[in-house]
């Protein structure tokens, strides 16, 4: 077993490393051998516990901020990465996450660079991490980079919520509908059926036709489901496919209401990178290849791949935007100026920051458009079918009146 200790030294000062024994006694004894007195030693995860699906193998990205911006004040404060990487395995919750950060430890005590050790975890670590570290390990800036990287992974959080936010009003509530539906047709529409089936009363047509909609839904239901649960399945299997998610993710842009919302968040997502990118050296080639990535739209990523192929091929970027005609003409713009006095970086910047302020004011919009719509859609369909059943009660009093 592996354990991580904080131990003192003679010279009063702390020392944090790793060591494996068959418990923590055993594991205290080795740091006494080591000449020195250990604090507090903790036993860490096997890495065996890293070998789960993929869907329980994710690491919150609010953990993920939080370990680069201690990173940054324990490397300032002027710890060894080595011994700051034993120190956040010790404290980190997230027992994958510790996992991980011990890999790590392990990885640069053997003299892996950081960014090289993290690119063996690309689930926890995408794409933009180990590049951004690399660049502030080659020029000697890794300190200035963690807390950037940080605020990066802040910025994407923060649009990941934006986006959800606008996504799952509607969803919520068109499952709420869903309910409601589900119950009428099921318990209160076969109770009032059954009772006009008794009184051989002679149904008006409307009523007629939800009593057969609703059998018809009862009797087809695990039908449906069967053919839901199907569709689902082949979608997911046809995504592994990047044809296919180029296709998907085109079509998802030219939705009503919501292509707008996903095609801002996707540029705001990949100018933001560049910002990030171009500003801790990295190649304007591999940055564009890497925003397309983040962009997480295949058809996006496209658009950043032709502009990279542009790039390499020694032209300018707002020459490829002109002639692939991927970008809006304010984003080639003020490519093109940022291009002319040497701030595309800064240009970059202000691109994702007008995208960043353009997906609020979007899901701000489209949040006030839909509450009273969905709300009315919800009222109107209950009121249909409860018309539907008082329809032929009120005819029938009327007829005693």
């Amino acid at each position: 077993m592996r354990f991580s200790y904080k131990a003192t030294a003679q010279d009063a000062g702390y020392r944090y490393g790793c060591v494996d024994a068959a418990d923590r006694f055993a594991a205290a004894e080795r740091v006494r051998a080591l000449g020195l007195s250990p604090v507090d030693v903790v036993r860490l995860p096997a890495q065996g516990v890293l070998r789960v699906p993929a869907a329980l193998r994710r690491v919150r990205a609010q953990d993920k901020i939080v370990f680069f911006r201690q990173l940054s004040v324990m490397l300032a404060a002027g710890l060894s990465l080595h011994e700051v990487l034993c120190v956040l395995g010790m404290q980190t919750e997230n027992r994958r996450f510790q996992a991980v950060v011990t890999a790590l430890a392990d990885d640069v005590k053997g003299g892996r660079p950081l960014s090289a050790a993290m690119e063996s975890h690309p689930r926890v670590f995408p794409a933009l991490i180990p590049a951004l570290l690399e660049a502030g390990e080659q020029s000697g800036t890794l300190d200035e980079v963690l807390p950037q990287l940080a605020d990066a992974l802040e910025r994407r959080e923060a649009l990941k919520q934006k986006v959800t936010t606008a996504l799952v009003y509607p969803a919520a509530v068109m499952l709420v509908a869903c309910g409601v539906l589900a119950v009428m047709v099921t318990v209160v529409v076969p109770q009032f059926e059954a009772v006009f089936s008794n009184l051989n009363a002679e149904m008006p047509a409307l009523t007629a036709w939800m009593f057969r909609f609703a059998g018809a839904a009862r009797d087809n239901a695990g039908k449906a489901a069967a053919v839901i649960a199907l569709g689902f399945a082949v979608l997911v299997l046809l995504s592994r496919f990047r044809s296919f998610r180029v296709v998907r993710d085109k079509a998802a842009l030219s939705v009503p209401l919501f292509g707008g919302l996903l095609r801002k968040a996707a540029y705001a997502r990949a100018f933001g990178a560049m910002r990030t990118l171009l500003g801790s050296g990295v190649a304007i080639a591999k940055s564009l290849s890497l925003a397309g990535t983040i962009a997480s739209n295949e058809s996006v990523r496209l658009d950043f791949q032709a502009l990279r192929e542009g790039v390499v091929m020694g032209n300018q970027m707002h020459v490829v935007i002109a002639r692939e005609g991927s970008f809006c003409p304010m984003v080639r713009h003020m490519i093109a100026a940022g291009e002319e006095t040497g701030k595309t970086e800064e240009m970059f910047g202000k691109l994702a920051g007008w995208y960043e302020a353009e997906l609020s004011e979007t899901v701000r919009r489209l949040t006030s458009l839909l509450e009273p719509l969905l709300v009315v859609l919800v009222g109107l369909v209950v009121a249909f079918m409860a018309f539907s059943i008082f329809l032929p009660i009120i005819q029938s009093i009327q007829k005693f009146i």
